[in-house]
């Protein structure tokens, strides 16, 4: 796995902009190309109307944005906030970038424009992604950025007739204004312990299972 990049400059006359419905045809055909849809869930072949459906761009809980040099698209970048209550602080996050302009520092400003978008003006405390365990410059540009691999999401998808891994990666924002229950702390308080840690050891002695076999059987139970 490589190291965290020193980030690649922002290429010349590069524009950074929202993404417009006239921009959806072009996108789409770069789509098609081998070398970026080998890095998506999409399949060869797919005709442009298809492939143009991808792009919602009426979305309240979507923002894309499009990378352009001199009026040509060259790579595109998606935010997509969680819709339910409890997790709209979190985002999920796409990116493809032309094949004749990767490793040129379009994804690079695409990214850096995203999660200035994501963490700056909507509130996004955590955006989330998944990227091939072979992508390596991708994974490369990802670390270069703040994000961390969290895990592994085994044969998650078919590519060339292999069953792909993917790695799960995340980007929580540098500043977190409110208060984390963290896996760490858990690790070191069990959790029965932390729930009642006025409790003495006899208190905790002295529960009994409740009928049924099972610890805390009720609805909403941890």
């Amino acid at each position: 796995m490589p190291n965290a990049q020193t980030p690649k400059k922002k290429p010349a006359n590069l524009v950074i902009r929202a993404t417009e419905p006239a921009d959806t045809e072009a996108l789409s055909r770069f789509f098609s190309q081998p070398s970026v849809h080998r890095g998506t869930l999409r399949t060869p072949y797919e005709s442009v109307s298809t492939l143009q459906k991808c792009f919602v761009l009426d979305d309240p809980l979507q923002r894309s944005l499009v990378a352009e040099i001199r009026g040509v698209i060259v790579g595109e970048v998606s935010v997509t906030a969680r819709s339910r209550e409890r997790i709209r602080h979190t985002a999920t996050l796409g990116m493809m970038v032309h094949e004749k302009y990767q490793g040129r520092g379009v994804g690079g400003a695409l990214l850096d424009a995203a999660v200035d978008y994501a963490e700056n003006w909507a509130g996004i405390l955590r955006i989330e992604l998944e990227v091939f365990v072979d992508n390596v410059a991708a994974i490369a540009l990802y670390r270069s950025r703040g994000f961390n691999i969290e895990g592994i999401a085994r044969a998650i998808a078919l590519r060339d007739g292999v069953y792909v891994d993917a790695f799960r990666m995340a980007r929580l924002a540098q500043v977190l204004p409110h208060p984390r229950l963290l896996a760490e702390d858990v690790t070191r308080t069990p959790p029965q312990l932390a729930r009642n840690s006025s409790a003495s050891a006899s208190d905790l002695g002295a529960k009994k299972k409740p009928k049924g076999g099972a610890w805390g059987g009720g609805r909403g139970s941890a």
